[in-house]
């Protein structure tokens, strides 16, 4: 499902809710350019995706664990 909307770590849950994601959806991409972490660490919090296609910042706090 493609939603659109203005996107913060509050509401991005409520939304996924609203929408009937299932917890463990298969892809999740975030491309934000400012709060990418916050929205995925709100995410994480509630849902699995299987697949997690977001752009990196090496400015982002720690911590954060990568696998391939």
């Amino acid at each position: 499902k493609v939603h659109e909307m203005c996107v913060n770590g509050t509401n991005i849950v409520s939304s996924f809710r609203t929408l009937d994601i299932p917890n463990n959806f298969l892809i999740l991409k975030i491309d934000i350019d400012s709060i990418d972490g916050v929205i995925l660490d709100s995410i994480l919090r509630f849902y699995q995706p299987k697949i997690i296609y977001m752009e990196i910042i090496w400015d982002f706090a720690p911590p954060i664990d990568f696998a391939g």
